[in-house]
Formats: C-alpha cells, structure tokens, sequence
C-alpha cells in the first residue's frame, strides 16, 4: 500500500508538488486563523462568512453572471 501512495516519480510531476504545497499552506494558515478566531469569540462571524459565500456562489452560477460583475455588486 505504501509503495503504491509513493510510486516513484509521483512527486515529480509539478502538479502534484504545487497542490502539496498549497494543501499544507492552506492548512497552516486555517490553522492560525482558527486559534485566534475562537480566542477572540468570533468563531460565529467565520461561520456566517461561509454561508454568505456560500449562497453568493451559488446564486452567481444559477444566474450565469460574469464573475466580475458578482464581485463587483457584493461590495
């Protein structure tokens, strides 16, 4: 099993480097962010943000607007 996660060459490919490194970046830095999130008692407004997004998206790709247009309503 482990030689067939680490097939040779796999992490030669650009591809699976630049989504290794984004993966532990992104990590590192909800890591961060959640710390002094709930520290400061604003775990609810992170949570409202995703939701926001969330329907913001959705409502962008059911109307079929351009991109720049959605953000540049939103605010």
């Amino acid at each position: 099993m482990v030689r067939w996660i680490l097939e040779p060459g796999l992490f030669s490919n650009g591809t699976v480097r630049t989504a290794l490194l984004l993966g532990a970046l992104v990590s590192v830095v909800s890591g961060v962010v959640g710390i002094f999130t709930v520290l400061r008692g604003q775990s609810f407004a992170g949570h409202a943000l995703t939701d926001v997004a969330t329907a913001g998206g959705s409502g962008r790709h059911s109307r079929r607007c351009r991109l720049s247009w959605a953000l540049s309503a939103a605010g």
